[in-house]
């Protein structure tokens, strides 16, 4: 998990406090979502793994694996920072 969130951070240009920080701003939030999402449902971690990595609740991170798919969907900045850190991913 340490290795997607450096990917994240290099492509948000965040570094990791910040997107571990209880801060509620736009970007920190749309890389935790991410991050969520992609280390539960590709990587295969569970739901409380994930939350005690990135210092967050339960059910913050099953709110981030609900809201992702809207967010892909609706809004193409998060679309394109999700397929950039997708495509990193595969690519390392």
């Amino acid at each position: 998990m340490e290795d997607l969130l450096k990917i994240i951070a290099e492509i948000s240009g965040l570094n990791i406090a910040q997107i571990t920080s209880e801060r509620r701003y736009r970007q920190p939030v749309f890389c935790r979502m991410i991050f969520s999402n992609i280390a539960i449902w590709q990587l295969k971690y569970g739901i409380r793994d994930v939350a005690s990595f990135i210092n967050r609740k339960r059910t913050t991170v099953s709110d981030y694996l609900k809201k992702y798919d809207d967010e892909y969907k609706y809004n193409k900045e998060f679309r394109a920072f999700a397929d950039k850190v997708i495509a990193k991913m595969k690519n390392p």
